[in-house]
C-alpha cells in the first residue's frame, strides 16, 4: 500500500501541471458537443423556417459542401452531425500528442492504435 505521502506527492505533482490531459480531453469533447447541438438547431431552425429546396440526404462531403454553400439546412444538419462524430476522432488524435509529450510511450502507442482502427473503419465504411 501507499503511504499518505506518496500519495499527496502525486496529487501536488499532478496539481502542478499547468494543464492536464484529462481537463483538455473534458474540455475538447465539451466544445464538440455544444458546436454539434448549436449546428443542429441552425439546421432544424433553417428546415421550419426556410425553404425546402432539398428533401434528399446527401451521403458525401461534396454534396454537403455544396448544398451548405447554398444555405440549406440539411447541411449544417449534417455538419453538426458531422462535428458530432470527428469530436472523439480529434479527442484520440490529441491524447497521442499530449501522451508523447508527457512522455508516456506505452499510451501513446495505444492510443495511436486505436486511431487507426478508427480511421480504417471509417474507410471501411465509406467502401461498404
Amino acid at each position: 500500500m501507499r503511504t499518505s505521502d506518496e500519495q499527496n506527492y502525486k496529487q501536488a505533482k499532478t496539481d502542478s501541471r499547468p494543464f492536464s490531459i484529462e481537463k483538455f480531453i473534458s474540455i475538447s469533447l465539451r466544445i464538440g458537443v455544444v458546436i454539434c447541438l448549436v449546428l443542429l438547431l441552425i439546421g432544424l431552425f433553417m428546415l421550419i423556417v426556410g425553404e425546402q429546396r432539398q428533401l434528399t440526404y446527401s451521403n458525401n462531403l461534396i454534396d454537403i459542401w455544396h448544398s451548405l454553400i447554398q444555405g440549406e439546412g440539411y447541411a449544417i444538419i449534417d455538419l453538426g452531425l458531422l462535428v458530432l462524430i470527428l469530436t472523439p476522432v480529434f479527442r484520440v488524435a490529441a491524447s497521442i500528442v499530449l501522451f508523447g509529450h508527457e512522455r508516456d510511450y506505452f499510451y501513446s502507442f495505444i492510443t495511436t492504435f486505436v486511431l487507426c482502427i478508427l480511421i480504417i473503419s471509417f474507410l471501411l465504411g465509406k467502401i461498404g
